[in-house]
């Protein structure tokens, strides 16, 4: 096959990030493939980093710089999309606190064929700064992996590699910055995040994406390096994001009740949002927060239904969602609000 040459788009949000986002834009300005534009989006920035961005985009034509009103993460994604140019082929995303692994974009596009994929998907490098130690991340499919059609979605959520929200703590599966999406999927279903999504929005845009897309591909490259502190536990997330990472699971539950996936890869995707709904909230219980709001959130009739399919299964091979029998009851006892019984439980 002819080698790859179309242009690669990939989007940066830069918020607060002057002591970081240069090692990001440098980079991709190493990359050994060269026929990209980078869209870096200053949301606000109240420090240097818009500075910073406007100093690179004077030296290098493939830089541009857009300055927005701080509307956050997901806004200032969908303005970069909103700005890719016509001739695009690929979609990267990139935190401007993080950075592109060496030669990745040519790693990444040497697994395409003639068909060119809707996604092509990669790992994740994790650097943790406070042990400075770096750990690549595995995905159980071999480099190469094509999969089609339904079998994409029955895959992903009866395996569960989608239904993990991104944090410190989480391995495995995939996240956003380590996926190539083509263009013209975005462009065809008009695929943006959602701006009132403080947390979670990539499972959302990304469950969209799976929801559309004809043909992926496993890579096993390592796409980006993901700097994070091990120190910084989920607690904080739990306390600031609560809320919306279960506005996020039950996106996730409703869509894919909608599609046309396997009665065990439905089961699998609502067992592992409950499980990621309970962490969150016995987290808050064990900080005394008061969490009434986010039960609030929760109690949907329609979706407590799902819920309790998934704690009374008695299908076993389904590999993220069995619940022990003490974390069964604990799941009842949380439905019918007795949070601190359910939580001494779990």
């Amino acid at each position: 096959m002819e080698e790859f040459k179309q242009l690669i788009s990939i989007i940066i949000p830069v918020f607060k990030t002057e002591k970081t986002v240069k090692r990001c834009i440098e980079s991709v300005l190493s990359q050994s493939y060269e026929n990209w534009e980078m869209i870096l989006v200053d949301d606000g920035s109240p420090d240097n980093a818009g500075t910073i961005c406007d100093d690179y985009s004077k030296k290098d034509a493939r830089i541009k710089v857009i300055h927005q009103k701080n509307s956050g993460l997901s806004s200032a994604r969908n303005t970069g999309l909103n700005n890719i140019r016509e001739s695009s082929f690929y979609v990267a995303f990139l935190d401007s606190d993080d950075e592109m692994s060496e030669d990745a974009l040519k790693k990444m596009l040497s697994f395409i064929n003639s068909s060119s994929p809707d996604m092509l998907i990669g790992v994740v490098n994790r650097f943790d700064m406070l042990n400075n130690t770096c750990r690549i991340d595995h995905c159980d499919f071999p480099a190469g992996t094509n999969l089609y059609g339904s079998d994409i979605r029955n895959t992903f959520f009866e395996m569960g590699l989608l239904c993990k929200i991104e944090t410190h703590l989480r391995t495995g599966g995939f996240c956003l910055p380590s996926i190539l999406f083509k263009t013209e999927l975005i462009r065809t279903y008009n695929l943006k995040f959602e701006t009132k999504q403080l947390f979670g929005e990539d499972v959302r845009f990304c469950s969209d994406a799976l929801m559309h897309a004809n043909d992926v591909i496993f890579t096993q490259v390592p796409f980006f390096k993901y700097y994070y502190d091990s120190s910084a536990v989920s607690i904080k997330y739990a306390d600031k994001y609560g809320p919306s990472t279960i506005q996020a699971y039950k996106y996730q539950t409703k869509i894919v009740k909608k599609a046309h996936l396997s009665k065990y890869a439905k089961l699998a995707c609502i067992g592992n949002c409950w499980v990621g709904i309970r962490s969150f909230i016995l987290v808050s219980i064990n900080r005394n927060h008061a969490w009434n709001k986010i039960y609030k959130i929760l109690y949907d009739p329609a979706l407590i239904k799902c819920f309790l399919s998934v704690i009374f299964t008695k299908k076993r091979n389904l590999r993220y969602a069995q619940l022990s029998q003490k974390q069964k009851i604990a799941s009842v006892l949380f439905l019918l609000g007795m949070y601190k019984t359910a939580y001494k439980l779990s």
